[in-house]
């Protein structure tokens, strides 16, 4: 069956395609060539995105903890032009009015349109001319609770669109189908603002960023998640509201301890207290909390590997036995980089002054991967 995504305008473009591939792993779903209708195209920049599914149940279950897809729907038609879309209406099934727009039920209609502001008028008219385009029509209209609700979206193209050689507003392509679910996003968004937060930095993660990283990482109930630059551990909290174990380190006793002064306006100090632990107790995650310690990322391989596990890998074409695998389940992180974060000398200078430590053997200790013959 085919359904229509609808992304969050403009939000992340750039993690789209990636945050979905992830989600479909999440939910067992294995992607074929016929997943995404034209893939490689440029449909991951476009605000509609079709998809093919198994049935309305698993297209919820794709989108609930989405961050960029805001719904889906069942797509019943669609065209290039109103008009073409009016055709395609006339030569729906009546299985389909029967089962969703017959006498027993009720339904409303909702146009949607992207890159373009509507008037109201304009969209009556376009709303009045696809109903009448149905062969049979007996559901009542019900604005407030109805049993389905029908969607017109629009997909204009924006000002930089680069095949546009006119002026002016063009309609790209029109989809007409079934509102099925959709996503949490704006719950996540709302519920963990970092305006709200309990323990914030200047550098805390977007929350949005935040929860698309955990999707990526594939983070769900029993993941151990480490952040090597945990910080005030935005994302980490972000994994967790998904059932993940977060765990982490950062190089900065005083941001760790909650020491010095708080970002927030008007505040001053942080109060005793203030710390990762008390924002996941703010939110009713503390026992997924594991801890924090303070460390310098480059000395924690070790950590990050179990001693005595073993794992076949990829390298060079070939497969390796890698003799420490894995500890965690996925390492999400932000590096710390920009002005607000500077360099710090964590050597004396005598370090400094040996060979570099990237050396055949070093590099074969933090990848767990044997030494070449």
């Amino acid at each position: 069956m085919k359904y229509v995504f609808t992304f969050a305008a403009s939000e992340f473009v750039n993690f789209r395609q990636v945050e979905f591939y992830s989600l479909l792993e999440l939910c067992g779903i294995q992607p074929d060539a016929d997943t995404v209708s034209n893939p490689d195209g440029d449909c991951w920049s476009r605000p509609y995105l079709v998809v093919n599914l198994a049935d309305d149940e698993q297209a919820k279950l794709l989108i609930k903890r989405s961050v960029l897809i805001k719904s889906a729907y069942e797509l019943w038609c669609d065209a290039p032009s109103i008009t073409e879309l009016m055709e395609k209406v006339s030569e729906l099934p009546d299985t389909l009015a029967s089962k969703y727009l017959g006498c027993s039920n009720t339904y409303k209609v909702v146009i949607s349109s992207a890159n373009r502001k509507m008037k109201q008028e304009d969209k009556l008219k376009i709303i009045e001319d696809v109903l009448n385009s149905h062969r049979t029509l007996d559901a009542k209209v019900s604005l407030q609770n109805p049993d389905y609700q029908l969607n017109i979206l629009m997909d204009y193209a924006p000002q930089n669109w680069k095949e546009r050689s006119i002026k002016g507003d063009i309609l790209r392509h029109v989809y007409y189908g079934r509102l099925v679910g959709s996503s949490d996003r704006r719950v996540m968004l709302n519920s963990y603002r970092l305006a709200d937060r309990a323990y914030l930095g200047n550098t805390s993660m977007h929350v949005g960023l935040s929860g698309i990283m955990a999707n990526c990482g594939l983070c769900e109930g029993g993941s151990l998640v480490w952040d090597p630059f945990v910080g005030t551990g935005s994302i980490l909290l972000a994994a967790s509201v998904w059932g993940a174990f977060g765990a982490g380190s950062d190089i900065d006793y005083a941001l760790l301890h909650g020491m010095g002064m708080s970002p927030k306006a008007g505040q001053g100090k942080r109060i005793p207290g203030e710390c990762l632990r008390s924002s996941y107790r703010q939110y009713g995650l503390e026992s997924r909390y594991l801890d924090v310690i303070i460390a310098d990322a480059a000395t924690l391989h070790r950590l990050l590997r179990t001693p005595g596990c073993t794992e076949q890998v990829s390298c060079s074409s070939t497969s390796v036995t890698v003799c420490n695998g894995g500890l965690f389940d996925a390492i999400l992180t932000d590096p710390p980089y920009g002005f607000r974060e500077s360099s710090r000398r964590i050597a004396g200078k005598e370090l400094e002054r040996e060979a570099s430590l990237v050396s055949q053997d070093r590099l074969c200790e933090i990848t767990g991967l044997p030494l070449p013959l």
